[in-house]
């Protein structure tokens, strides 16, 4: 018996090493990836998506991404807009922020704005103030439906704060018809601002998301 257990001792310890070699050898790979010349380092770990905010290393560029597919841009831009209309955390500061000048605001005509506001944000302030905490999951698959895009979601709440125990509502398969101007590029004739404008505004923490040619002028 001591002996059986000495010889499955021996093989996790040896399997164990290995792990760690192999692990010491990525590693390794990845500082090789240093550049002197650039003072940079391409990072291979955690690189999850495209999207810069799930990403360690350098954001990947607008035309890079765009090559994806046609839609690659105004897909996400959707989702964001989608995401942004129905969202809640239980912060009364930020749906104040978001009435006041928030993505809903830049992405949309004045009339959806002010519809959002009275009647859809007015409804998110109460839920903020009894503590709701709300997701929104838009689903990938956005759907032509003659001059307006059917966007399907699902709504994950709750209502409970501070119970862990308490399980969330959840309603799936949610519909939001929406009406868009979109052009794959960035924002700057039509919307009066430069190049310029833009860095600036992305350097003190704008939203990238408000920065592209893309309006939703109907919500249904």
């Amino acid at each position: 018996m001591k002996r059986l257990v000495s010889f499955l001792a021996i093989i996790i310890l040896i399997a164990f090493t290995i792990a760690m070699v192999y692990f010491g050898a990525v590693i390794f790979d990845i500082s090789r990836q240093m550049s002197p010349k650039h003072n940079s380092i391409e990072a291979y770990f955690l690189q999850s998506a495209d999207l810069s905010s799930e990403r360690v290393g350098r954001p990947r560029p607008l035309e890079d991404l765009a090559k994806t597919s046609p839609e690659f841009i105004r897909d996400r831009l959707i989702r964001r807009f989608v995401t942004e209309y129905l969202y809640v955390i239980p912060d009364m500061d930020n749906i104040s922020t978001r009435t006041a000048s928030g993505a809903i605001k830049r992405m949309a005509t004045q009339s959806v704005f002010i519809e959002w506001r009275d009647n859809v944000a007015s409804e998110l302030a109460r839920m903020a103030g009894n503590g709701v905490y709300r997701r929104v999951v838009v689903h990938p698959d956005i759907i032509s439906a003659g001059d307006f895009l059917v966007v399907r979601y699902d709504l994950i709440t709750y209502n409970n704060p501070n119970d862990l125990t308490a399980r969330p509502e959840i309603t799936k398969n949610n519909e939001m018809r929406i009406r868009i101007y979109f052009k794959n590029e960035i924002c700057t004739e039509e919307c009066e601002r430069t190049e310029s404008d833009i860095r600036r505004f992305l350097e003190r923490g704008g939203d990238p998301s408000t920065i592209f040619t893309f309006v939703v002028g109907e919500v249904r």
